[in-house]
């Protein structure tokens, strides 16, 4: 995915194995999927047609969510369905009692309103079936932005700490091996997949800029390209990393900076509409009476 290598035929991921997933949920959904392989296959046929798909090999590896690009065609395909079919009922449902009370009380419906108890229920039904399945390609994204913001908050800590294990001389590889033993939440998992890339067989280099073009932290994959340069050209390893912290750090500060002043920018306006505004209307009210 990251690499630019063409997608193998063969599918490591395959539809089957979700009904053994660790998740209960998504056991379930893969045995619905297998009971009714054949509709779902077609659905999942028309859901591979959505432009989406192009990106969503990448987000789900970026996300490191455990899922193939057919798995999660497929987890959506049942969901959808399953939101669509709850949908229809519950409005055919609420609609069949409204009808009852109706006729209960002697109140006569017209044509158009019992073409609407029907209409609706269906109409809700097609455009929530719609909005899963757009949904389902955005969560992938907005995990891995999720991901790639929280590496921002570790990233200055974790450059200061290897620029001190490379100015005591431990090499570049320990150096990553230990950031993965550290507490720095979503950013040790990432260099634990780097790590795990490295010992399969990748050079350093190369799983760096895996490592940098599967984040969405803009810092990190700045960083980590400063790194490759650096391996590169034999450049300051200590140094270049200080470098890179300082300046990581500063744009935090700035982005918090910002964040606060728009925040601030809320609070007189929270503070002018929910205290002065209705004091001066009182003051107005009591004048003119």
């Amino acid at each position: 995915i990251i690499a630019g290598n063409e997608q193998k035929k063969v599918e490591l991921q395959s539809i089957d194995a979700l009904k053994e997933g660790k998740n209960p949920f998504v056991r379930v959904l893969g045995h619905l999927y297998l009971a009714l392989h054949g509709p779902f296959e077609k659905l999942g046929k028309v859901i591979e047609r959505f432009p989406q798909m192009r990106t969503l090999n990448y987000y789900l590896y970026s996300a490191n969510m455990p899922y193939s690009s057919g798995q999660w065609v497929a987890i959506l395909a049942v969901v959808s369905v399953l939101v669509a079919v709850f949908v229809f009922s519950a409005g055919e449902i609420l609609f069949i009692l409204l009808r009852w009370i109706g006729s209960q009380r002697g109140l006569v419906l017209t044509p158009l309103v019992v073409t609407l108890s029907y209409l609706l229920p269906l109409l809700g039904a097609g455009f929530l079936f719609l909005a899963t399945i757009l949904l389902g390609f955005i969560i992938p994204q907005s995990n891995a932005q999720k991901r790639g913001d929280q590496c921002s908050v570790e990233l200055p800590f974790a450059l200061r700490h290897m620029a001190t294990e490379l100015r005591a001389g431990i090499g570049l590889y320990k150096t990553l091996q230990t950031i993965t033993k550290a507490d720095y939440g979503v950013l040790s998992e990432e260099f634990s997949r780097t790590i795990s890339e490295i010992e399969e067989g990748t050079d350093t280099r190369e799983a760096l800029k895996h490592f940098a073009a599967r984040t969405q932290s803009r810092p990190l994959s700045n960083a980590l390209r400063h790194i490759i340069r650096a391996l590169k050209t034999g450049g300051n390893l200590s140094e270049i990393m200080n470098t890179i912290a300082n300046d990581v750090s500063f744009d935090l500060q700035t982005k918090v900076r910002e964040y606060s002043e728009k925040l601030n920018f809320f609070g007189v306006i929270f503070i002018f509409m929910g205290i002065v505004a209705p004091v001066f209307v009182g003051v107005l009210a009591a004048i003119a009476n």
